[in-house]
């Protein structure tokens, strides 16, 4: 596998606020997390996230965005650019669905607010993650204290037509290496445009490998899009993905649009 693609959005974030006010989350977050706390076991005062290292690898964050302060514990570029810059907008999306800040009285509010991301920017300009950059930010999140370490990137897998299989030892080494040191390791099942058909009945890699938790899209009324991939071994999970609120880099704000000027959610 010389190389993987990232799991770009489906749907560009929309741009618009949801706004949190008081030192508390909406109603309809509030809602949200004590489902969320329900499915995982948790009471209503278990901390979500509090100070856990959560590594997000994927195209850098926009650093100074207001959701961030105060939640970033490290990061690193495994390509040229810095990985406080975010041109493809994807990293930031996914960071605030895990860390934005729930308090800050703008914004959306991540589902593990008290978080603290370390951040491994691996997509390079042209939408391309190196294997090599990939492993290696596995091995840095790992060192970096990562108890959790979330990859929202995939290469394909076609049991059938091996030519198109995209399996890589050294990438399930890596994989192997964080979860023999105490990391969850969780990553997309992928989307099928980015497959040889859609729906495609296949987990990418590194969904598809051991030790890891593959997750797919459902949509609020509890189908599976198409764009998702399937999988009957290797997709352990469905979680949202269409139609997600979440953070975007202030760069990337498109201030043609009615409301979006110096709103970057």
């Amino acid at each position: 596998m010389g190389a993987i693609s990232s799991d770009a959005a489906i749907y560009p974030a929309p741009l618009m606020a949801t706004s949190v006010g008081g030192n508390q989350a909406s109603a309809g977050q509030a809602q949200h997390s004590s489902e969320l706390r329900a499915i995982l076991g948790l009471s209503d005062t278990d901390p979500l996230g509090d100070g856990i290292g959560v590594a997000v690898i994927d195209s850098g964050l926009d650093a100074g965005h207001p959701d961030f302060l105060g939640r970033v514990a490290a990061g690193r570029s495994f390509v040229g650019s810095p990985w406080t810059v975010d041109s493809d907008g994807h990293g930031t999306f996914v960071a605030g669905e895990i860390a934005a800040d729930a308090f800050n009285h703008i914004g959306i509010a991540g589902e593990a607010f008290n978080a603290q991301l370390l951040v491994a920017k691996v997509v390079d300009d042209d939408g391309s993650v190196s294997l090599e950059g990939e492993v290696d930010a596995i091995h840095w999140a790992v060192t970096s204290g990562a108890r959790v370490i979330n990859l929202s990137l995939g290469g394909v897998r076609d049991p059938i037509d091996r030519s198109l299989d995209s399996y890589a030892p050294v990438e399930a080494d890596a994989v192997a290496y964080a979860y023999a040191h105490g990391a969850v390791v969780v990553a997309a099942a992928g989307n099928g445009p980015q497959s040889p058909a859609t729906p495609w009945n296949y987990a990418d890699y590194p969904a598809a490998l051991p030790h890891v938790v593959g997750v797919g899209a459902i949509q609020q009324n509890g189908v599976v899009p198409d764009y998702s991939n399937r999988d009957e071994t290797f997709l352990d999970l469905t979680a949202p993905g269409a139609a997600m609120f979440s953070t975007i880099p202030r760069a990337l704000i498109d201030s043609r649009l009615s409301g979006c000027l110096d709103v970057a959610y």
